[in-house]
């Protein structure tokens, strides 16, 4: 990859350039989101595949899957906060204090949590602007495998039933059924010279 020889000139790229010229049904094994391929993580428990799906950076683990979970991420890694001393101990509202202090704010948590909901609105936007579309918030063939082994043998996730939780997350977050925020949400959010 650092060289930008064979396959690596293509994984430099993306999970999606590779497939694209391998070709031959590969795409099926491909597990990946936006080109982002995945970490070592099962989709198929818990909430993980919304993480994946609606990450506006691809196959993020780290991004989580519940809104208020990816609102909290965002404001982490907005503030250069790792993401490890938060899971052990300390709260967003250590956070924003923090914040307030080394700016001279007096932000509120509901400003808070605007203003994740903000950032990441506008990473949407601006996805929607390069071209990205619903279709882009997917998973890949393989997710609708169902689990082979342990206390959740057999369970699966469903084509319809994550088109279902794709609306509602869309529909949570301010955005139309095609995923694209709309215009009382980017006013709402004071982002009034988006375009989308």
């Amino acid at each position: 990859m650092a060289h930008a020889q064979g396959c690596g000139k293509l994984l430099g790229q993306n999970l999606r350039a590779l497939v694209a010229a391998w070709g031959k049904g590969c795409g099926d094994y491909a597990m990946e989101c936006k080109g982002q391929g995945y970490a070592a993580w099962n989709i198929r428990v818990g909430n993980m595949h919304m993480s994946y799906a609606t990450s506006n950076r691809g196959a993020d683990h780290l991004t989580g899957g519940a809104i208020p979970v990816q609102n909290m991420r965002l404001m982490n890694d907005s503030l250069g906060m790792c993401l490890f001393p938060v899971s052990s101990g300390s709260k967003p509202e250590d956070l924003k204090d923090l914040l307030n202090a080394a700016t001279g704010y007096n932000l509120s948590m509901d400003d808070y949590w605007k203003a994740a909901e903000r950032i990441y609105t506008m990473e949407r936007s601006y996805n929607i602007r390069e071209g990205f579309t619903r279709a882009d918030d997917y998973l890949p063939a393989r997710a609708w495998e169902p689990l082979t082994y342990g206390p959740r043998k057999g369970a699966k996730l469903t084509p319809e039933g994550f088109q279902k939780e794709l609306d509602e997350y869309y529909k949570t977050r301010g955005w139309d059924a095609k995923g694209v925020p709309t215009q009382a949400t980017l006013n709402n959010l004071g982002l009034t010279f988006v375009k989308v």
